[in-house]
């Protein structure tokens, strides 16, 4: 099986595909790599528990991004409101560079 094919599996396009991969990735390194040279779990362990750790960091990431606000009350600004304004600097300082 071929990326593109793996990818169409996710119900992703490559380039989100080779995105999470990375992503996958850095969890790896970052978390259970070290376990893994240290013969603690084995290498398909260490990727399945990348996946979960990655699962649930987004899942929470979500769930603040919905409900959450910024500031140091609960009368802060929401938390998507602020990422949405952010994100449009993003998109806009990117096409204002091409």
């Amino acid at each position: 099986m071929n990326a593109q094919d793996l990818a169409k599996s996710f119900n992703m396009n490559e380039r989100e595909f080779a995105e999470y991969i990375q992503t996958i990735g850095r969890t790896l390194a970052d978390n259970f790599l070290k376990d893994v040279f240290e013969n603690k779990m084995t290498m398909e362990e260490a990727i399945k528990q990348s996946v979960i750790l990655w699962d649930k960091k987004q899942n929470d990431m979500a769930m603040q991004l919905l409900t959450g606000r910024v500031g140091e009350s609960s009368y802060g600004m929401p938390k998507m409101k602020a990422f949405a304004d952010m994100s449009l600097d993003c998109v806009y300082e990117s096409l204002r560079a091409a």
